[in-house]
């Protein structure tokens, strides 16, 4: 049984990584500030520097428990798997644009990338070692089920997804005046179908006329 004292910490950090988080989400990462996340968690000050040292520590909090909660969307899609069959809507689900929009829309997502890029490099090095095996998984059932191309080597898959997200990572300058949901959903259009017409063409089919 947890010690009192440990418990009232325990939920007083929460109370402050769910107050951030919400925050964050709203507003983006810029704007907020620790003043605002002591008032939304209803804490002092000091508390907060007890809990954390500075804003991006409790940003590096916040993105390790939304890192959490899509390896857990992950993991019910693999166990869903292990007891039946995969659907094409059950894999599509984790590249749903609409399910992030709460960072996408508030500028959260794009300024992480753009002023916190060592924090993004530290959460592919801390979770690549959970995320990737649950991923291979999901691609074996895929395969098995019909849903991914059986030629498709999953460990290939695995590197060109890493390499994408590093790019991203590392070049967070959108084209135009894209916003980040605007170029994941293409992004992921072009990850998941290819840039070859969608139609399909028999064998003899070239598009063009023959002499």
């Amino acid at each position: 049984m947890p010690i009192d004292g440990v418990t009232k910490k325990s939920k007083k950090r929460e109370q402050i990584v769910q107050a951030a988080e919400q925050l964050f989400k709203e507003r983006g990462l810029r704007t907020v500030t620790v003043e605002q996340i002591v008032r939304g968690a209803r804490v002092s000050k000091a508390t907060f520097y007890h809990h954390f040292s500075d804003k991006q520590h409790i940003v590096e909090q916040v993105i390790d428990h939304i890192a959490d909660s899509v390896l857990q969307s992950m993991e019910q899609i693999v166990e869903k798997g292990k007891r039946g069959r995969l659907t094409q809507e059950d894999v599509l689900s984790l590249f749903d644009m609409n399910r992030y929009d709460h960072i996408l829309q508030s500028g959260f997502g794009l300024e992480l990338l753009q002023d916190y890029p060592e924090v993004t490099r530290s959460l592919d090095e801390r979770w690549s070692g959970r995320i990737i095996p649950v991923f291979h998984e999901l691609i074996r059932m895929a395969k098995i089920d019909g849903i991914i191309r059986l030629d498709i080597d999953p460990d290939i898959l695995i590197v060109y997804t890493v390499y994408m997200k590093r790019a991203i990572r590392e070049h967070p300058h959108l084209p135009g005046q894209m916003g980040l949901k605007e170029f994941s959903e293409k992004f992921f259009d072009l990850y998941l179908n290819g840039v070859m017409e969608k139609r399909c063409r028999s064998d003899g089919e070239t598009g063009r006329e023959t002499e």
